[in-house]
């Protein structure tokens, strides 16, 4: 019964600025994020190729890249 009182029907309610505004960008957020879906769904196979691409990369340099907190320089 207290949300009753204190929330109020949509027609009845001018929204703040603040809402307005941050419903402006969540819109245009939700849209840059359906054309990228689209995008991508579009291109399903290009897309697991510069996965498993991404994949491989990550494990050649996991390898490869050199793994330490100090250099062996500074350890005395």
């Amino acid at each position: 019964m207290l949300c009753a009182r204190l929330l109020r029907a949509k027609g009845d309610r001018n929204p703040s600025r603040f809402e307005r505004i941050s419903g402006k960008a969540f819109d245009k957020t939700l849209a840059a994020y359906e054309r990228g879906l689209q995008f991508v769904m579009a291109r399903q196979t290009l897309t697991l190729i510069v996965f498993l691409g991404t994949l491989v990369l990550t494990v050649i340099l996991y390898i490869t890249i050199p793994k330490g907190l100090f250099p062996v320089q500074d350890v005395v």
